[in-house]
Formats: structure tokens, sequence, C-alpha cells
């Protein structure tokens, strides 16, 4: 038997309050008995009711400490085992076979049994809410209570607010699985299209973002900028530095790029995407030059090593231009803007 529908924390979190609020529910049931069999009698149910209170406390610490497995099966079984001996000792007039019903739910709502599980419990259900129509031994009750309105109604209440109390937290419980389940979809999108170095949008990001650009028709600017011989910082202070320089890159690269319809990614390895909407050739290479400029000013501490570097970069309207014009760059003397 598999213990929910669902795998994840919400959903055994969310099972572990419904257990408890139901082991409530029944060691709540046998504190009224006990005390209403105290009065009225026989004596020995009292005992049984502190018996079934202390199974109850039992199964609520089988539930605290995560064993939700065992602390289930217990109390299904419990409850149905509860309705034919309560039938048995006091008879079919107080409804207590009754209380089945509220074991049988939970098994549908939450435990997911297999279907041969679920035949049979449904079986043990549908026989014991029809024990009137069996002759034997439960017309014949230990002690009978035919005549006590009182349990009648008491017994008819908990069914009724048991399955109440279960309809609701199911409904409850599957907001909030089917809130936990949202919120991992879209952490899992914000991972998929993120850098988790830089924390800077990724290619995959860039490449939704540019068919949303061509599909809207606005103009923009495209800057390629890649770091120069990036090899030799990660050769002379090893690749925990270089992932510092990258990290440092991009901060700059956020701080001069705030509007919020421009783009900043990592295109891949040390090469960084910029998209600039609604700019033209001229404002772009204006916005480069001027990052350009940040980053050969700047020093980058890694441990007690001050690195300075500086970047070069290929602006145009397009990715295989930028892409000509970065290798331009390169090949003419690195830390320019070329385009």
């Amino acid at each position: 038997m598999r213990l929910s529908r669902f795998d994840n924390e919400t959903t055994i979190l969310s099972v572990k309050a419904y257990l408890s609020y139901m082991i409530l529910i029944a060691a709540s049931s046998h504190v009224v008995l006990a005390v209403y069999f105290l009065i009225v009698g026989p004596k020995i149910v009292v005992w049984i009711s502190i018996a079934e209170m202390l199974f109850w406390v039992f199964a609520f610490y089988l539930n605290k400490i995560g064993k939700l497995k065992l602390a289930s099966i217990m109390c299904v079984l419990k409850i149905a085992l509860f309705s034919l001996t309560g039938a048995f000792m006091f008879g079919l007039n107080v409804n207590i076979q009754w209380i089945i019903v509220a074991a049988m739910l939970p098994t549908m709502l939450y435990l997911n049994f297999s279907t041969k599980e679920k035949i049979i419990l449904m079986t043990i259900m549908l026989l014991t809410v029809n024990l009137k129509f069996f002759p034997g031994v439960f017309q014949q009750p230990l002690f009978p209570q035919d005549d006590s309105i009182f349990l009648a109604i008491f017994f008819a209440n908990v069914v009724v607010f048991a399955v109440v109390l279960e309809l609701s937290l199911h409904t409850v419980i599957r907001y909030q699985v089917e809130q936990s389940r949202h919120k991992e979809i879209e952490q899992f999108k914000s991972m998929s299209y993120d850098d988790p170095l830089t924390e800077l949008r990724n290619r995959r990001y860039a490449d939704i973002y540019f068919n949303k650009m061509q599909e809207s028709g606005e103009v923009y600017s495209i800057a390629l900028i890649d770091i120069d011989d990036f090899k030799k910082v990660n050769d002379t202070y090893g690749h925990d530095t270089g992932d510092i320089v990258l990290v440092k890159l991009a901060e700059i690269l956020s701080e001069n790029t705030r509007r919020a319809a421009d783009l900043a990614c990592r295109w891949g390895g040390e090469e960084f995407l910029l998209v600039l909407s609604g700019c033209d050739l001229d404002s772009c290479r204006t916005v480069v030059e001027n990052i350009r400029k940040i980053v050969e000013k700047t020093t980058i501490t890694a441990g007690s090593d001050e690195i300075k570097i500086t970047i070069t970069i290929g602006i145009a309207d397009n990715i295989a231009a930028c892409d000509k014009n970065l290798y331009e760059g390169k090949r003419s003397g690195k830390n320019k803007v070329v385009g």
C-alpha cells in the first residue's frame, strides 16, 4: 500500500495533520463513552474505553514520529474493529456500526489502497453497516442499549462530524498540494531559465526572449561580451577565482542594464549577452562602452589576489553579426567595442 497519491513534503505534512485530527476525534469519543458508561454501567466498558484511548495515544505517537503508513493502517483497522465489536456489545440500535464509514472514507481520499484492498475494505464496510440483515449474534448483544437515545444520537453525530471533517480536510489538502506543485513547477521553470552561478538568465531564456521581441516587431540592439584571456585567469588562479570573475562581471552588467525590457544573460562559458530594447546601435555602443570602461577600472579581489580584467564586445542587430564583430575585436587587440 502506498501512503499517498502525491509524494511531496506538503502532502506528508497534510496527512500527518489529518491523522492527528481524526485520532483526537476518536480519543475524545472514547472519553465521552467512558464517562457515559461510568454513570450508567456496565463498568467493564469503562475499562475497555480506557484501553481504546491508550491505543489512540499510541497511534498519535506513531503519526507524530512519521510512521504514517503504520499509523494509517492501525487507525482504519481499529475503527473497523470498533464498529464490529461495538455492535456485538451494544446492539445495532445505537448506530455504532456506521462508525466504519469514517474509517473507509480516508482510504479513498488519502491512502491510495490498491484496487484489491479497496474492494476488501468496501466489502467489510457494506457488511458492517448492514448487520441488521444478518441473523445471529448481533441481534443478541452482550450489553443491549436499545433504549439509549443518547448513544444513538452520539454515534450518528460522530459519523457525520468525522465525514464532514474528512471532506473539508481533503479539500484543504488538495488545495495545498496543488499550490505546492504550482510552486515547484515555477521554481523548476526559473531554474531552467537561470544561470545558477551568475543568477542571470541563460541562453535558453534568451531564445524565448528573442522570439517575443521578433513577434512584437520592436527595435533592439545586441551586444555579445567576452572576457579577454579568461583561460589565463583560470590557469593562474584556479576555477574558483574564475567563478568570482564571472559573478563580478554579471553584477556590473545587471547594475548597468536596469530597464525592465532589457536582458542580461550568460550566453555560455565566459560569454555574456545584452539585449537593449528600443535601442539603436549608436545608443547601444554608448551603453556598452561605459560598461567596458567600468570593467577595465574594476579590481576583483579573490582571496589574497587582486585581478584586473578587460572585455571585448561585438554589437549588432543580430547574433551572427555580433559574433563576427566580437571575433574581429579579439583579433585586432581586445578590450574594445566593435560594431
